[in-house]
Order: structure tokens, then C-alpha cells, then sequence
């Protein structure tokens, strides 16, 4: 039989496709080409199962052009979707629909492809279009809720996920997409639960791992979350997008003294920027390094400690002896919560770059604001992630500031200087480099979640970032802050869907900023708020947290400042609104000189419990340590105030009105 197939494909593949017979057929006189299309299907569907998808699709384009048949337009359709064909596979779809108007299965592929592609409103018609040729069709169910959950609408995308279920018990992929949806609602007791469900029904299930490492790693659960985001080279959208076929082996931990390693950028900019601050660690470890990266970003991690060359995504790659991902190196490494590296900044510009962009905006009055308002709009979360100009303007109208467009592209609809007040210098911005000088000469950059935020995280630049309410990953479950960049401050939705409350807090925050630095002159980027949905540890987590924090004293007071780090670490990672640890680290981080590290653990104190009177002592004492005496003398003041009989903050002020000669 399958010499005969053999022979078959031979034959056909002569004399449809006029290409030689295979190897070893020379004595086997070619088939005359059929006029019937069904053979040209039955050669495509041959083709296909061999893994010959260009040949296949020529195929089913012979038989159509024979006679046309809805389920042939379907399986070229398939096949020019499967070779990422899109909008010849979109019209293949619509020809099938043509032939036969209650085709269910095409209205759902149609849908999948108008989602990937980000016209939302269009998959949803034409899921609901399914639907309405079949009312059973379980996974056309699942594609509407994958619409609707885009949009936004997540509610209606759980139910479609829950009829999906209902059509078809043993639905590991309806599930799993429950799962997501739930998560991003917040319930993730029930995410956990829909997850554990779709791993019973099929236990190697990777979207569902993949899933549940995502909800592991929001939740600051580190070590299950790596393991689960491993997982997405083996889903089949991701696996597609992200999996390199390279002949080399992955590296997986392996000792890499005197070996050439890839570590190549897999998803976005933002992406790549946040983890290439892993690549002076393997460069510690002996390693040589080639970095990968999207074009745009070549220049700006160039100067990265260890990296021997940099290519553009594409480029033609010298040998090498393992590669990596970006985002795979900290299940490598074992990131923990609290072991994240944060030397920040990690990306530098040179000086020269820099200086001219601070002479070309020194003549903008007041406080110096960058203003990114809106992503990529091939993401399908963009529109969650992304605010109107109408937003935008809710703070333009603020005094004392001067606005600098950081966004790249013509979002949403065009801007004037003139009615915006919003100066734009980013068409001679050509690449990231550019936009990092620009960003540097800003006192704040004001930005949703892109590329940009990362951007100015990594240079150590104060960053307000308004935060969707379906967070992504890494910002975390309950919180304002961030551990990957210590000057960010979150502006968290506190509804799906509102962004008018965390813009008025933004614009609160704004104009206080505005205000002091009217009043000395400097930015002084503020603590984080209290976040509004609060995550109350429980007993048993309180008393462990206050446990590591008692270890911690007592590793300090015997002067092991490396023990005593790591049980305060532990006590705020348990307990991340513990003022008393985040003091106590702090002064921990004083002590190694790590200055910065330190200010964002007493900043997280005073936030966590303003009353706490040695919090504003201590950052008054690191700002004397790194010579901002005059934010030292208000950091006293405020510790008298809340503790009038503290002779330390007496005798630390008055040296400071010695020293500056005041009265």
C-alpha cells in the first residue's frame, strides 16, 4: 500500500505540479492528470500528511480550479492558515462560505484568524455566525470567548468558555481558557481550580501549564511559575511565534566556561529589555555571547557587560554552541521573588548622546514629563492596555509642566502641539538608543504598559505606569510597586475597564510633583499608594514573615549583613506591606552601600505604615550618605514631627542647618 501511495504521489506530482517523480520511481510511467478534482483533494490531503504543505496547497488549487467545492476552498483555507497564509487563507474561507452559507466550521476559522489578526468586532461576528449554523459547536463557543475576552468583555467570555465546557465535557482546551479568563478577573482560586481540571483530562497539556505558570508568577510563586512558563514553546500559537529551530542544543544550565551561547529575544521590545538584564550573569559564568534582538535595539544593549557581538533578529548568525531565550534564563538561574536582579540601570547612553537632548529641552519650563499613551496595536490586549487622547488630556491641563511625546507611532488620531501643549521630537528618534537619551533628559515618564515603560525602568528613570486591571504576570498580584525596576510606581485599575479613577490619582500625584519642584527645583518621585485591592496575609503567613524578621535582627546585631538580607528579603516577600522588614532591609542595604535598593525599601515602608517615625529617620540619613542634604533635612523634620523627642533626628538636623548656615 504504501509503495502504491508512493507511486501515486510520484505520478501526480509529475505531471499536476510538473515536478520530477521521487527518487526511485525512474521505471514507473507517469499518470495521466485527472480531470476529476476530487483526486487533486485526495493528492492534497496525501501531500499534507507527508509534510509537503507547498505542494499541497498547489494541489487543492488544482481541483478548485477544476470545480470549486466548499470543503475543497476549506482545506486550502486550512493549509494556507497552517503556512501562516493569512489573507489568501481569510478569502479561501469566505469562497467556501460562499458555496455553502451554514458552514460552520469556516465561520470559526474565519473568526480565528480576524482574532490573531486583531479585528476583534469581526471575529465575534463571525463566531457568533457559527454559532448560528450550529448552536453545539463547543469550540466555536471557546473562539467567541477568546474574541470577547480581548475586547474586554470577560464576564461574557467566561460563559462561552462555560457552554464550551457544557457542549463537551472532557474539553481540556475550554478549561484552560476559563482558567485565563477567571484569573484575569481575579478569581484565581477558581482559575486554579478550572486549570487542575484541564490537566486531569490531559495531563501533558501545555496551554493549560502554560496558563497556570502565568497565574503562579502573578502571584509571586516563582519557582512553580518558571516551570509553567516553560511550557509555551509547546502550545501551538506560541510555538510558532517563539521556538527556534536551531541545530545547536538548548542550554538548560550547563557549565558554559569557554563556550559560545545565543541568547536571542523572543516576544516584544518590552520583553527583551526587562531580561537582558540576565546577560552580564552568563557572562560571569565564562561564556561568550551573541545577542539576538528585534531590529531597533542593537545599539542600545550593545555595551551590555560580556556581550561580544549583537545581530538584528534575522541576521546571519556566526557559530555557536548552545543557545537560550531571554525569558527562559530566570528559570535557568532560579530567580526567586526576591532575588530578581534590579542593578539598576543596567542600559546606558553615552554621555554626548544625552547632553544634547538636555540642551535641546533645557528652555521647557517646569517639570519635564515624557507621555506614552498607547502600544502596538497587533497586540490584542492593546486595547485594554491603552488609553484615548480624551484620557490623555485629563492631564495636559496641569500647570508647571511641560508634556514630550515618547510615542512612536500615530495612535489613536493625531496631535498638535498647539492644541496639546505635547512637544514631539520622535521622528528623529530612529531606534531605542534615541529614545533613551530623550527619556534621560525627562525628570518622569508618564506610560501604559510598552515598551517605553521598560525602557525607562531599565535606565533607572523615575516611570508612572498606568496598569490594566487584568495585569500581565510581572507586575504582580496587589501591588504599586515593582521589583523588576525600583523607580516605577503602578497606577492600578481598580475595575476592568476604568481608567478615569487611576488617571485622577495619577493627576493628583502629578500635580504635587509639580508643585514641589516649582517650590526646590527637583523632581522627588513619591512612594507608591497603597494599592487598592490589598492581599491581607493570613496568620500563618504573618507569623512566618514576622519569624524571618526576628532571624534577621539577630543576623544583623551579630554583624552577618548577608544573613540578615536574606531573612528580610524573606519576611517582605512573605508579607510585602511589612514596614518594620522593609526598614530593617534597608538599613541592611545602607550598610552594603547599595543606595538605591535601600531608598525603595524605605519608601515601601512609609507606604505600607506612614506613622512609622525611623523610616523617615533613616532616609533621611542615606540622603546625607548620597548628599541630598536638603531632602535629608525634610525626611528629619517629618520624624519629628511624627516623634518630637527623637534626639537623633535633633542632632541630625541641626548639623545640617550648621553645615548649610542657616538659622
Amino acid at each position: 500500500m504504501l509503495s502504491r501511495l508512493r507511486k501515486l504521489l510520484s505520478g501526480f506530482t509529475s505531471t499536476i505540479l510538473n515536478k520530477p517523480a521521487l527518487p526511485g520511481d525512474t521505471d514507473a510511467a507517469p499518470l495521466q492528470a485527472p480531470r476529476n478534482p476530487v483526486c487533486f483533494i485526495d493528492l492534497g490531503n496525501a501531500l499534507r500528511d507527508q509534510g509537503c504543505f507547498k505542494e499541497a496547497i498547489a494541489a487543492y488549487r488544482s481541483g478548485i480550479a477544476i470545480e470549486p467545492s466548499a470543503d475543497s476552498c476549506f482545506r486550502l483555507a486550512s493549509m494556507l492558515w497552517e503556512t501562516a497564509q493569512a489573507d489568501a487563507a481569510r478569502q479561501a474561507y469566505r469562497q467556501a462560505i460562499e458555496l455553502r452559507p451554514d458552514f460552520a466550521d469556516a465561520y470559526n476559522n474565519l473568526a480565528c484568524i480576524e482574532k490573531v489578526q486583531g479585528h476583534l468586532e469581526e471575529s465575534v461576528r463571525n463566531a457568533e455566525l457559527a454559532l448560528s449554523c450550529d448552536p453545539g459547536h463547543y469550540v466555536a463557543h471557546d473562539t467567541l470567548g477568546h474574541a470577547l475576552q480581548f475586547l474586554g468583555r470577560i464576564e461574557e467570555a467566561t460563559d462561552h468558555y462555560r457552554l464550551a465546557i457544557s457542549r463537551r465535557a472532557d474539553y481540556a482546551q475550554g478549561y484552560s481558557d476559563l482558567g485565563n479568563a477567571l484569573g484575569e478577573l481575579g478569581r484565581f482560586d477558581e482559575a486554579m481550580a478550572a486549570f487542575d481540571r484541564a490537566l486531569e483530562i490531559q495531563p501533558d497539556f501545555p496551554d493549560a501549564q502554560w496558563n497556570r505558570g502565568l497565574f503562579w508568577l502573578v502571584r509571586g510563586d516563582f519557582k512553580r511559575g518558571w516551570e509553567g512558563y516553560e511550557k509555551r514553546f509547546y502550545t501551538h500559537v506560541a510555538k510558532k511565534e517563539y521556538l527556534r529551530d536551531f541545530k545547536q542544543p538548548v542550554w538548560m544550565g550547563e557549565d558554559l566556561h569557554g563556550k559560545t551561547i545565543l541568547l536571542h529575544a523572543e516576544q516584544g521590545f518590552g520583553d527583551a529589555i526587562q531580561f537582558v538584564r540576565y546577560v552580564p550573569l552568563i557572562a560571569a559564568q565564562g561564556a561568550r555571547i551573541y545577542l539576538e534582538v528585534p531590529s531597533g535595539l542593537e545599539r542600545l544593549v550593545r555595551n551590555l557587560p560580556g556581550v561580544t557581538a549583537v545581530f538584528p533578529l534575522g541576521a546571519v548568525l556566526p557559530p555557536f554552541d548552545m543557545y537560550c531565550s531571554l525569558m527562559s534564563l530566570p528559570h535557568r538561574l532560579g530567580t526567586r521573588l526576591e532575588t530578581i536582579p534590579c542593578d539598576i540601570p543596567y542600559l546606558e547612553v553615552p554621555d554626548a548622546l544625552t547632553e544634547l537632548w538636555k540642551k535641546r529641552l533645557a528652555a521647557l519650563p517646569g517639570l519635564k514629563v515624557g507621555l506614552v499613551w498607547s502600544g502596538n496595536p497587533g497586540n490584542p490586549m492593546d486595547g485594554q492596555r491603552s488609553i484615548s487622547l480624551d484620557h490623555v488630556r485629563m492631564l495636559l491641563d496641569l500647570p508647571g509642566i511641560s508634556f514630550v511625546s515618547l510615542q512612536k507611532r500615530a495612535a489613536n488620531s493625531p496631535v498638535t502641539i498647539q492644541e496639546s501643549r505635547l512637544h514631539d521630537w520622535m521622528e528623529e528618534c530612529v531606534d531605542f538608543l534615541d529614545t533613551a537619551a530623550l527619556i534621560l533628559a525627562l525628570d518622569l515618564v508618564i506610560a501604559i504598559d510598552t515598551s517605553v515603560a521598560h525602557l525607562a525602568g531599565a535606565l533607572g528613570k523615575p516611570v508612572w505606569m498606568l496598569n490594566r486591571f487584568n495585569t500581565d504576570w510581572r507586575w504582580l498580584q496587589a501591588r504599586n510597586d515593582s521589583p523588576w525596576y525600583p523607580t516605577m510606581r503602578l497606577f492600578r485599575q481598580a475595575q476592568l475597564g476604568d481608567w478615569t479613577t487611576p488617571i485622577a490619582r495619577l493627576r493628583t500625584a502629578l500635580d504635587e510633583a509639580a508643585r514641589t519642584f516649582a517650590e526646590t527645583g527637583r523632581f522627588i518621585n513619591p512612594p507608591p499608594a497603597p494599592a487598592q485591592v490589598i492581599r491581607t496575609p493570613d496568620a500563618t503567613v504573618e507569623a512566618a514573615a514576622e519569624a524571618a524578621k526576628n532571624e534577621g535582627n539577630t543576623a544583623y546585631s551579630n554583624g552577618d549583613l548577608e544573613q540578615a538580607e536574606q531573612h528580610y528579603r524573606r519576611a517582605v516577600t512573605l508579607n510585602p506591606d511589612y514596614a518594620e522588614a522593609h526598614n530593617n532591609l534597608a538599613l541592611v542595604l545602607r550598610a552594603q552601600q547599595k543606595y538605591l535598593a535601600a531608598e525603595k525599601h524605605l519608601l515601601r515602608a512609609i507606604a505600607a505604615k506612614p506613622e512609622l517615625s525611623n523610616a523617615y529617620f533613616n532616609l533621611g540619613c542615606l540622603f546625607v550618605d548620597t548628599g541630598r542634604t536638603t531632602d535629608a533635612a525634610v525626611q528629619f523634620k517629618k520624624t519629628l514631627a511624627l516623634d518630637p523627642d527623637n534626639a537623633n533626628a535633633h542632632v541630625e538636623l541641626a548639623n545640617l542647618v550648621g553645615k548649610q548656615g542657616q538659622p
